[in-house]
């Protein structure tokens, strides 16, 4: 997996984006991480040419809403609108070859009852987004993809037949995967990334 002088932003505020975005200038690109999405989407516009925008959401408490419909509202915009503006503006930076990558909860999987609602339904709306934009993209060489991740610790091993969730390092080789020669052929596809937990969760179900 091969990154060599391929340019790749990424932003979004999954736990360990310092270790991610060592993981693949280890791979030979250069990345540059945004904890704050307005501050990427200033870089981006200003960028001559991107090769890889890796958008990695984690859920976080939204504060400031109060009352349903904010929720709503500020969940929707922060996870569904300015994800989407902010891959419409990155293609345009991209020549045949270029990678946009999404994380979002395994919620939109399978539902724990871990999150607000709005979250569960943002994460299956970038589920989604991915499909169309592949679409959209794919006719200019884009590929678009995304990955579902429980990322959980060590205390929730009986919910993992893994025994564990994914953590930063196996995140940042999965996406210098996803943006390498060897994933050019992959697009608008979801990589479920949670350690056969929504395997587990089932399976708990049934015997409830």
């Amino acid at each position: 997996m091969d990154l060599e002088n391929k340019n790749i932003i990424l932003t979004g505020s999954v736990e360990g984006m310092e270790e991610i975005r060592a993981a693949l200038t280890k791979k030979g690109a250069s990345a540059i991480a945004f904890l704050e999405k307005e501050k990427c989407h200033a870089h981006v516009k200003n960028a001559e040419e991107i090769d890889a925008l890796m958008i990695l959401d984690a859920y976080e408490a939204v504060g400031g809403a109060d009352d349903e419909e904010a929720l709503w509202n500020e969940i929707m915009d922060r996870y569904v609108r300015q994800n989407y503006l902010l891959a419409m503006e990155a293609a345009q930076k991209m020549r045949a070859g270029g990678n946009i990558l999404f994380l979002y909860s395994s919620e939109a999987f399978v539902r724990t009852g871990n999150y607000a609602d709005a979250y569960v339904i943002a994460a299956g709306t970038e589920r989604a987004m991915i499909n169309v934009l592949a679409q959209r993209l794919g006719k200019a060489g884009i590929a678009v993809k995304g990955i579902a991740m429980a990322q959980k610790g060590e205390e929730d091993a009986l919910h993992f037949p893994l025994g564990k969730g994914s953590g930063p390092e196996a995140l940042g080789e999965t996406l210098a995967f996803l943006c390498s020669e060897d994933a050019a052929y992959i697009s608008g596809n979801t990589i479920l990334m949670d350690g056969g937990n929504h395997l587990a969760y089932r399976r708990y179900q049934i015997g409830k």
